[in-house]
């Protein structure tokens, strides 16, 4: 089983309007909220000019998986901070410049 921790993610970028359901999907998957009482992503709200901010108390190994690789492939930036786990892993904060590689959706 995975060590889990607290992490949040910060996406900003510009994301054509039909690429957006991968990245809805991606946090679906990973189950990301919107505030840290778990208030659910809902995909009718998509800022436009201030960054897409998500979080959750329970992330396994600290990282967004499918969200941060669903920003690798859309070319959207992104920054995650995530908690440090005793003995496994240190707290950490990653920062992503991504270029686009949309072939890979």
């Amino acid at each position: 089983m995975a060590d889990r921790v607290s992490a949040h993610i910060m996406i900003g970028g510009v994301l054509p309007r039909s690429q957006y359901p991968f990245l809805v999907q991606a946090i679906g998957s990973d189950n990301a909220a919107v505030d840290w009482d778990g208030t659910p992503f809902d995909p009718a709200y998509l800022p436009v000019n201030d960054p897409l901010i998500l979080m959750d108390h329970e992330v396994a190994n600290g990282c967004f998986g499918r969200i941060e690789e669903s920003c690798r492939c859309l070319g959207l930036h992104y920054v995650r901070w995530s908690g440090g786990y005793a003995g496994s892993f240190p707290s950490v904060r990653v920062i992503t410049r991504a270029m686009a590689n949309r072939d890979t959706i």
